[in-house]
């Protein structure tokens, strides 16, 4: 019988957040803290491809925006940037896809320049 006072293990954000930083960096690109000076809620990631900037707010299955931080994401959003909430190491490999496309569609406009 499971002792009903353990608390289920839940990925730490950090877990995700390193899985991030090392798919990223194998994709070419760079990820970096964030902070807004003067500011709450500002994602805590930005992860840059060339041609491509996402904000990124790293929370654990079990963790929610705080409001001022979905009054922040809303903005950047409304200001046509990218951002985005992952909870999973599969949204890395989602999300990671979908920038690297937007990257190479970056390059051939560039390069056709």
């Amino acid at each position: 019988m499971k002792n009903p006072y353990l608390k289920k293990r839940v990925k730490k954000e950090s877990t995700v957040e390193l899985y991030l930083k090392q798919q990223v960096e194998l994709a070419g690109g760079e990820v970096r803290k964030l902070a807004f000076i003067g500011r709450q809620g500002a994602p805590d990631r930005v992860a840059i491809l060339p041609g491509v900037l996402v904000f990124v707010e790293l929370k654990s299955v079990v963790g929610k925006l705080r409001p001022v931080q979905e009054r922040e994401h809303e903005r950047l959003k409304a200001m046509g940037q990218h951002v985005v909430t992952i909870r999973h190491d599969w949204e890395v490999d989602f999300f990671l896809g979908e920038w690297i496309k937007l990257s190479e569609q970056w390059k051939k406009a560039f390069d056709a320049e």
